[in-house]
This record gives structure tokens, C-alpha cells and sequence, in this order.
């Protein structure tokens, strides 16, 4: 009888490279829009209740 055993095969620092890549991509972009126009940030308490609101809105239509 044959066994087999399950394989994870992690590329080296695939990881690193993919917060690299977000890092100088999409956050560089945010952070600059933010230093332009602060007044677009939210606090954490914005966010939250936002999260929540989104939360039920998709529980709902469950």
C-alpha cells in the first residue's frame, strides 16, 4: 500500500515581494492622497461603524 503525505512549497520570500509590490503600489498612492488632503481621513470609530453598517447590509440579504 502506497501513502502519501501533503507538500506546501513556499517560494522564498514571495511574501516579501508581494508587500513590496502593495507597499510601492496601491500604498504609496493612498499615502500621498492622504498628505494632500487630510481632511479625507477617518477615524477608527468612522471605520468601524462603516464595517459594521456593510456587515449587516450583506447578513441581510443572507
Amino acid at each position: 500500500m502506497r501513502s502519501t503525505k501533503q507538500a506546501s512549497v513556499t517560494l522564498p520570500n514571495a511574501h516579501d515581494k508581494a508587500i513590496q509590490q502593495w507597499v510601492s503600489g496601491e500604498a504609496s498612492d493612498i499615502y500621498d492622497r492622504m498628505q494632500a488632503d487630510p481632511a479625507r481621513a477617518r477615524s477608527s470609530s468612522e471605520v468601524r461603524a462603516s464595517l459594521a453598517r456593510a456587515y449587516k447590509r450583506n447578513s441581510d440579504r443572507s
